[in-house]
């Protein structure tokens, strides 16, 4: 790879796609770094990685994504780079407009700050229709930017759990992505060790580091969640789930000792949690509002992902996990 920034910076064949079977399982690699595109924007993509390193000509990227869409591809154009680069920065990658001549891809440091063509509050809220000009296609729910006095562009968009899914991928391509470590948590845990346990095991053999955090069962905080979570009562006792779980993740905890943790709870935490790679760049931080019954009129808790452009708040919520996993213990000790 050459050693001076510009169009040679990338080399040819460097970024890899992999296709996983679904509109979220499109895996991008670049130098050990991992993103999960749509269809449509692996489809940009190849497009500029055709013609790399020469940029990819407007005209051609539009036809070979949009096809015969000609009344609409113009306006989706437009509003699908901004949405890829937001992907592609998580690889340290960007797509650079050279006017009139086309559009390349680059390292996200060769492109100007000005140009990379999206703020925060952007993360999560679509523009009137979809990435195919749709004007009829669903809208993720969004609040407004707040604008300090530094003029930093902050936004917590409230989030359903299909938002989600939309958003940052599934739970699954989030796995998928995992570098080094996982933290979890959650009331029972239910769905992470029925669900989600080849994925965990998966994490676990790659010597990926896993916390799992829940409520202990015989704390007061039990009885707290037959009132505050409509998924609790008394034909689905709460406690006979975590059982359950604790006896499922105890395998875990035999086969691989040093990396995988589980803790419970003394208390009914305020938040649920999921980290991936909290000590590197390209971490994901969400956290769910465990709100009380019932969910009305959203059947969801909400959902919030906190990126990397929100200040310090990615840092908070890491050490909030940290400040609720040294009040648990180990039902294995």
């Amino acid at each position: 790879m050459s050693d001076n920034p510009g169009r040679d910076s990338i080399e040819k064949g460097a970024v890899q796609i992999g296709f996983r079977g679904n509109q979220r399982g499109n895996r991008v690699e670049f130098e050990g770094k991992k993103a999960f595109l749509t269809d449509l924007q692996v489809r940009f993509l190849e497009e500029v990685l055709k013609a790399h390193p020469e940029p990819a000509p407007r005209s051609e990227i539009i036809s070979a994504v949009w096809g015969n869409l000609a009344q609409i591809n113009e306006n989706a154009f437009d509003k699908s780079i901004p949405r890829l680069n937001r992907k592609l920065s998580l690889l340290g990658l960007a797509i650079k407009n050279e006017p009139s001549i086309g559009y390349r891809i680059v390292r996200l440091e060769e492109l100007p700050l000005d140009d990379v063509g999206w703020e925060i509050d952007e993360l999560f809220s679509e523009p009137s229709g979809d990435e195919t000009g749709n004007p009829n296609a669903i809208k993720l729910s969004s609040t407004s930017a707040i604008d300090f006095s530094d003029s930093a562009h902050y936004s917590c968009p409230f989030l359903t759990r299909s938002e989600l899914d939309r958003a940052i991928g599934s739970v699954e391509d989030r796995l998928e992505a995992n570098l080094q470590e996982l933290w979890v948590s959650g009331n029972d845990n239910m769905y992470v060790a029925k669900s989600l346990s080849a994925h965990i095991l998966r994490l676990l053999r790659e010597k990926r580091r896993v916390r799992l955090m829940g409520v202990d069962p015989e704390s007061p905080a039990a009885e707290m969640l037959h009132r505050v979570d409509p998924r609790y009562d008394d034909e689905h006792p709460f406690k006979p789930e975590v059982n359950f779980v604790t006896n499922a993740v105890s395998e875990w905890h035999k086969a691989f000792p040093s990396t995988f943790e589980y803790r419970l709870l003394p208390i009914l935490p305020a938040l649920g949690f999921f980290i991936t790679d909290p000590y590197l760049e390209t971490r994901t931080v969400k956290i769910e509002i465990y709100s009380a019954k019932p969910w009305e009129p959203v059947r969801s808790r909400p959902h919030i992902v906190i990126t990397n452009r929100m200040g310090n708040w990615g840092d908070f919520f890491v050490k909030q996990y940290e400040n609720y996993w040294a009040l648990g213990k180990s039902p294995f000790s």
